[in-house]
């Protein structure tokens, strides 16, 4: 009878630990969403809608403007799309492990794009468009392997599209039209087999069409327009793409002829 008492109050005495620990670790968790979004704010230098005044110590973030949070109160989304918003985006986004979905497009945004939101494993929507985002595309972000969709369109991004990206093999949608990127189309994007909508357009890209693009058999959207691509247009593209609705090549330097076969 003593041992199955003391038995009882052994699970009893481990259930308690097991819980206080658990509510200590979710409540630090929890602190670290909350500094991390403190530090965006910091990072904004203009609100013109003062969409950030109630984000402060003490409040709830989960009724934070633009905040989702899940059951546990962990942050799971940042939508702040058409705020006025002025800044830099800080690296201490990086700490929020759980987000899955970042907006902050129509606002004016500057400086980089951080590369700590490479740590972000769960990102599902990553969406910066229209902004005044420069420099390169951070390589760091073919580590968010459940990626669906990445638009940075509309922004002064520059350099080369990270061959990297070929690991996003989830992504439906790559929108990086109206940047200041160059060099050639990665041959590796042919390896991002969701893909349903690529638009690289205007922007400064050089070299061909790459013929490995026909392996992105769900395209129903792909624009080239407004470069620097030359010679003929893959025919394989023409052929193999039977899902394809709209196709923009025009203002490049293609050549040759377009084969009759075309989305048969």
């Amino acid at each position: 009878m003593n041992n199955l008492k003391e038995s009882v109050l052994l699970l009893i005495f481990t259930t308690f630990i097991f819980l206080t620990f658990s509510s200590n670790e979710l409540q630090y968790q929890n602190q670290i969403d909350a500094e991390a979004l403190l530090e965006i704010k910091r990072s904004v230098k203009k609100d013109a809608t003062l969409s950030l005044s109630a984000w402060v110590n003490g409040n709830n973030i989960c009724n934070w403007t633009g905040i989702t949070c899940d059951c546990n109160q962990r942050v799971v989304s940042v939508v702040l799309k058409y705020k006025g918003l002025a800044g830099n985006i800080p690296p201490h986004i990086g700490n929020l492990s759980f987000l899955t979905i970042l907006d902050l497009s129509y606002n004016y945004f500057s400086a980089h794009i951080p590369q700590e939101l490479g740590k972000l494993e769960k990102l599902q929507y990553i969406k910066l468009y229209q902004n005044n985002l420069q420099g390169s595309i951070p390589v760091s972000l073919c580590a968010c392997t459940n990626l669906l969709q990445l638009r940075l369109n509309n922004n002064l991004l520059s350099g080369n599209i990270p061959a990297e990206l070929s690991s996003l093999h989830n992504l439906k949608i790559l929108d990086i039209p109206f940047n200041k990127l160059s060099g050639i189309i990665p041959q590796g994007l042919a390896n991002c087999t969701a893909l349903k909508r690529l638009d690289l357009g205007n922007n400064l890209l050089a070299g061909t069409i790459p013929r490995s693009l026909s392996n992105c058999t769900k395209l129903r959207v792909l624009s080239l327009s407004w470069n620097a691509l030359e010679g003929p247009i893959p025919s394989e593209i023409l052929t193999t793409l039977t899902r394809l609705r709209y196709l923009y090549l025009r203002s490049n330097k293609l050549n040759g002829s377009i084969s009759m076969e075309i989305g048969k």
